[in-house]
């Protein structure tokens, strides 16, 4: 199980057992440090984490082997001991990934080091000061330990009772004793936590939470900012936890979005309408566009009582809610104005006005629009499900696609034209007669055949239904059957 899936128990007691100290924590606890730098950039040396200090010995060999983050404690005895100039003994330090070194008595101006080191006015045996640090990084690590466990008991105990994010913050600098901000930034996450500032004098700890929100933590001592990077860490796992679950229970921003096109795709989870603020006593509309900014024009001209709720995209279609809270009866969409404020930008298709149990079918109707319009069968560049000048007859035919009487109405109808009329040019031949009111000359136009052509063709056709197209009486029936037939196709 990965790190952003593990339970907030594991992941706030966790952050208290691996809690990292480094030199800067150090230099804090320990005063008669001090440190010394060739220049002020090695400052950044001080983030430096560090496990335990070893001590050079006259014996052999002059160091245990060093695994990494080690303090070394060094006198200047020794080394003259052992025939090692300290130039020599710093160089062979920096290929090994030490964390410092610790010269006993070193007067800083007597030579130059090209590492950042630590010099300590004592008298005492490097093995005195190594037992002297390590008991002092036992004795932090384990108050950090202590601490960070109490504090990740708090924080679990705050989530199980479904603390919010700013009571969260707020119980965690109580308990801390430490001051903390939630701060909402417009700079997205890169990595969590984000690494805080260390230094001599570091007085305050950024923490990144979430993708737009960092905790700021302090003003601080330095010697409690070992602990507050630890509670910084364990407060901002806790706040990503409850903003999760917010996101759950009433989603924001892109999370917002993608529940409501759940919702729309009856995908959502019981209680989901009412997470996102959706009531019963509004109606809705389901809108599709090539663009978000034509589902903004849509909210801001469908009028002032409107209001526009953004469900991301489905298949590369913009897609949204408009929600009326008015009482008045069902209302009509401006599509003209919609149409005239589009131009030739971008088109809109609209569902019927539903109430809240009928989004997963408005949702329908507006990708049955959209598929329709897309194949040019109706006309843009705005289409309301409950225009009957724009859909017409299709408006009849959605109810009825599901129904097998519609496909046996469809083949009795246009009966051999499946097997003989592959390329579609019969149907088309029919659709322009139709359209024309059987005007010969103006459906040959249409079409751009000959007259001759057209006769022939409207035979064929004759002869493959059983119906004559030049009889009125059957017009109806045509129409009726090629829509039909679109829709069936536009379905499958």
């Amino acid at each position: 199980m990965g790190p952003d899936h593990r339970p907030p128990a594991a992941t706030l007691i966790e952050v208290a057992l691996v809690a990292e100290i480094v030199l800067a924590d150090l230099l804090a606890w320990m005063p008669t440090l001090r440190p010394v730098w060739p220049t002020e950039e090695d400052r950044a040396w001080l983030a430096q984490p560090i496990s335990w200090a070893v001590a050079a010995r006259s014996g052999t060999p002059l160091l245990p082997v060093l695994r990494g983050g080690e303090i070394v404690v060094v006198s200047p005895q020794t080394l003259i001991d052992q025939g090692i100039d300290v130039r020599d003994f710093a160089v062979d330090l920096g290929r090994i990934g030490f964390a410092a070194m610790v010269l006993l008595g070193f007067d800083p101006a007597g030579v130059t080091l090209d590492i950042p080191w630590l010099g300590l006015s004592s008298s005492s045996r490097p093995s005195s000061i190594e037992g002297e640090i390590n008991r002092l990084l036992t004795e932090q690590r384990g108050l950090l330990y202590s601490r960070g466990s109490d504090l990740g008991r708090t924080l679990l105990a705050a989530l199980t009772v479904g603390a919010e994010p700013a009571a969260i913050t707020a119980l965690g600098a109580a308990s801390a004793g430490i001051p903390m901000v939630l701060e909402e930034t417009d700079v997205p996450r890169q990595s969590r936590p984000a690494s805080p500032e260390h230094g001599v004098g570091t007085d305050s700890i950024v923490v990144t939470v979430g993708e737009h929100a960092r905790l700021s933590i302090g003003p601080l001592p330095t010697t409690a900012r070992a602990f507050a990077s630890l509670a910084g860490e364990q407060v901002g796992e806790a706040i990503e936890t409850a903003m999760r679950r917010a996101d759950l229970l009433k989603p924001r921003g892109r999370a917002r979005a993608a529940a409501m096109r759940s919702l729309l795709l009856g995908e959502a989870t019981p209680g989901a309408a009412a997470a996102l603020g959706l009531t019963v006593d509004a109606r809705y509309r389901v809108a599709m566009a090539a663009a978000e900014v034509a589902l903004r024009d849509a909210g801001r001209i469908a009028g002032p009582g409107v209001l526009l709720h953004e469900a991301g995209d489905l298949s590369g279609i913009a897609l949204a809610v408009l929600e009326r809270r008015d009482s008045s009866p069902p209302g009509t969409l401006p599509v003209a104005r919609l149409a005239s404020a589009l131009g030739q930008r971008s088109w809109l298709v609209f569902s019927d006005e539903v109430g809240l149990d009928g989004l997963v079918d408005a949702m329908e109707q507006a990708r049955f629009a959209t598929s329709l319009l897309a194949a040019g069968e109706i006309e843009g560049p705005v289409v309301a499900f409950d225009a009957f000048d724009r859909l017409g007859v299709y408006r009849l035919l959605f109810r009825m696609r599901g129904d097998s009487a519609l496909a046996r109405f469809v083949e009795d109808t246009l009966a051999g034209l499946d097997q003989e009329d592959r390329r579609g040019v019969l149907r088309e031949t029919l659709q322009a007669y139709l359209t024309a009111g059987g005007a010969g000359v103006e459906t040959a136009a249409r079409l751009g055949i000959h007259r001759n052509t057209l006769a022939y063709r409207l035979r064929r056709i004759a002869a493959l239904t059983g119906r004559d197209p030049a009889d009125p009486r059957h017009w109806l029936s045509y129409g009726v059957a090629l829509a039909a037939d679109r829709v069936l196709n536009v379905e499958r």
